[in-house]
């Protein structure tokens, strides 16, 4: 359990870097969106932080897996509602989100020269019609995924203590957007507002290893 937390740590960290290579960024534009930011970016950063994403996401379900054997002990619903939302996660995440950012980023960096018009049509028009659907369809998986979690660690469904519920993905992002709120506009703002999700999931197998010494041999074994 302890390697997978740790490989899942690990795959968290991988995926942070390659949002970091896509948002660590300052512009002056107030409009900080992804496509502002290619246009600051050398190309090998979109390409490299999309592709570490790819690997990262799907890496993380390692981890994921491990969550999963724990909550299938004690709660059978609860488990196989939270394996649905790993499953969609891994495809969703990967492919259809973080992968299509950099898509987008990519399509709006190399038309901008010859013509930002066409650029942002071009860019506008993908992320309407793949990224964005993709991204409703991934909040499904995702809210699927934490709800069951930390309904399945609040109720003591799992050996840890109900206090690790509180390391959620979802808790983690919160807690990373209102750090990014009291930052001042800056690359590292930028950065770690693009990275929250990764670092929701870092924080989540930190605070799972950190507890895995206060693990109690039996859970509540009922649906």
């Amino acid at each position: 359990m302890k390697k997978g937390f740790i490989l899942g740590l690990i795959a968290s960290l991988i995926t942070f870097a390659g949002d970091m290579l896509l948002g660590y960024i300052q512009v002056e534009n107030p409009d900080k969106s992804l496509m502002n930011f290619s246009l600051a970016l050398p190309l090998p950063r979109i390409l490299w932080g999309g592709f570490l994403g790819v690997i990262g996401i799907p890496l993380q379900c390692i981890g994921y897996c491990q969550i999963y054997k724990l909550m299938k002990e004690g709660s059978k619903t609860l488990s196989k509602l939270y394996k649905v939302g790993v499953w969609g996660w891994m495809v969703m995440a990967a492919c259809g989100v973080h992968l299509n950012c950099a898509v987008v980023m990519l399509i709006y960096k190399q038309l901008y020269p010859t013509d930002a018009t066409l650029a942002h049509e071009v860019a506008t028009t993908f992320a309407n019609s793949v990224l964005v659907p993709c991204y409703y369809i991934f909040i499904v998986f995702f809210l699927l995924m934490n709800i069951t979690q930390f309904i399945a660690f609040i109720r003591k469904k799992t050996i840890y203590p109900r206090v690790v519920a509180l390391f959620n993905m979802f808790i983690g992002i919160v807690v990373i957007y209102i750090i990014v709120s009291l930052l001042p506009d800056s690359a590292l703002r930028n950065g770690i507002k693009t990275s929250a999700i990764s670092l929701g999931n870092a924080l989540m197998f930190i605070g799972l290893l950190l507890f895995q010494g206060q693990t109690s041999l039996t859970s509540n074994n009922n649906n």
